[in-house]
């Protein structure tokens, strides 16, 4: 009988150390799924979604236009490679200050009138 009980106590315990070790997996994996996103009060907003962590090449596609063109928006004499940088790796890589960058983003916004629309696929 002694033994019956230690079985089932350690039989517990380990129970009871499963389901917190599930329980705080859990919660380490939702803490890791939030780590890249950004704050919303960190975001950048242009008036139709042009964020700092958008890459030239996202805007050019977004706004249906060619890489070089938005190259020439932000005033920059681009290397080969930039167009797959952020905005925000640009801005530092060139040193421009956020109001440039804001306001070249927000020259080329208003030139374009609005994002057009995404085909449905």
């Amino acid at each position: 009988m002694r033994q019956r009980w230690k079985m089932l106590i350690l039989a517990g315990l380990m129970a009871v150390l499963l389901f917190l070790i599930a329980w705080q997996s859990i919660h380490i994996w939702r803490g890791i799924e939030q780590v890249h996103r950004p704050a919303p009060h960190s975001r950048q907003d242009g008036k139709l979604g042009v964020h700092h962590w958008n890459t030239v090449a996202e805007v050019a596609h977004n706004y249906g236009m060619s890489v070089d063109e938005v190259f020439n928006y932000l005033k920059i004499v681009a290397q080969p490679g930039d167009e797959n940088l952020t905005l925000r790796a640009l801005k530092d890589k060139y040193q421009k200050t956020s109001e440039e960058m804001q306001s070249n983003l927000d020259r080329l916004i208003t030139d374009h009138k609005g994002r057009p629309e995404k085909p449905h696929e």
